[in-house]
């Protein structure tokens, strides 16, 4: 028999996460069958202003990594157009002796592919070397706040599988979709225009 007047809370950490909900409700229905007037929650529900916070700090920094990516992207194709005017004479040549437009786009995204992979694991590369000095420098913070809001006073960067996979992948479709106008932009040019190019 429970004291409607008194509280206690018991914590459980499961084995498969994505059972979550499932957990909860199965255990709500038994405690509801046995008369408890118990509660059952996930640790969000739980800690609602902890979480709450901590995820509205999380929205910001990914909206300000979304628009650094959009500005990098942006970069890239301004990049990548002025290439193909540079590579005006190179193309029309290609055109001249067959090459087919498919050809040239497959030329254009081979290289945006290529350079896009290589980049990125050179990144990753640097990014591992980073934290592993960052993190060998066992920086611990004491604000109260701070610890809240980050989980804990030791500052340690711990990256997944899925975080790089997933960085590769936005990388490469970025790089691509960044890529369509200047290769609209190649395939547009005629062996005539690349000769009138030559001459200017």
């Amino acid at each position: 028999k429970t004291d409607d007047g008194s509280w206690h809370f018991i914590l459980m950490k499961v084995e498969r996460p994505s059972q979550t909900k499932k957990i909860i409700a199965e255990l709500q229905e038994k405690f509801e069958a046995a008369n408890l007037t118990v509660q059952v929650m996930d640790w969000k529900q739980a800690a609602l202003s902890y979480s709450g916070t901590v995820e509205g700090i999380g929205f910001i920094f990914n909206l300000l990594i979304i628009i650094l990516a959009v500005v990098v992207f942006i970069i890239i194709m301004n990049t990548m157009t002025v290439s193909v005017i540079e590579r005006t004479s190179e193309i029309g040549t290609m055109r001249a002796i067959g090459a087919e437009k498919k050809f040239v786009r497959r030329l254009f995204f081979t290289e945006t592919v290529f350079l896009t992979t290589v980049s990125s694991i050179i990144g990753i590369i640097l990014a591992f070397i980073l934290m592993s000095v960052f993190n060998s420098l066992n920086i611990t913070i004491t604000n109260s706040i701070a610890k809240m809001i980050l989980g804990g006073g030791l500052l340690r960067f711990t990256p997944t599988f899925k975080i790089i996979i997933l960085t590769i992948f936005v990388a490469l479709a970025g790089s691509i979709i960044s890529n369509l106008y200047p290769v609209s932009s190649a395939l547009r040019i005629t062996p005539l225009k690349a000769l009138n190019h030559g001459g200017d």
